[in-house]
């Protein structure tokens, strides 16, 4: 009982961390880099990468994850997506595995296409996977 209350309160704040992303997105809200970068930044959509264990162990998780985010794009495209560009997701599997979260991070980390990453789920994944994002 008590495990099955922290995987859900876990859940919980990953998906309203993730909602108040895309939230301050869709209200035009900037980075203190000052927000868009280059031109391809202003034009096209907006892809947010959400990272998580799509498959394995933990591929429950992942669906909710992936539920949730396409449901919240879905909702901001309806709207008229963010400054008129449409929000574009990107999923990828981590697995729920240390060794693939740094690889799905390199992946993400190298595409200028992706404006934001949410994820991981797992702490472990996220711990792995942050020294590739740093670098970025």
């Amino acid at each position: 009982m008590k495990r099955s209350r922290i995987v859900l309160f876990s859940i919980s704040i990953f998906a309203l961390g993730a909602l108040w992303l895309l939230g301050a997105c869709q209200k035009g809200e900037t980075t203190s880099e000052g927000g868009a970068k280059g031109k391809e930044a202003s034009h096209g959509p907006v892809r947010i990468a959400v990272a998580g264990p799509m498959s394995g162990s933990g591929a429950a998780f992942g669906e909710m994850i992936k539920r949730g985010a396409t449901l919240k794009a879905e909702e901001v495209n309806a709207g008229g997506g963010i400054h008129g560009r449409r929000l574009e997701l990107q999923i990828e599997d981590d697995k729920g595995n240390t060794a693939e979260a740094t690889n799905v991070a390199r992946k993400l980390a190298a595409d200028k296409r992706i404006s934001i990453v949410v994820g991981h789920f797992n702490s472990t994944c996220s711990n792995a996977a942050k020294e590739e994002y740093n670098r970025k």
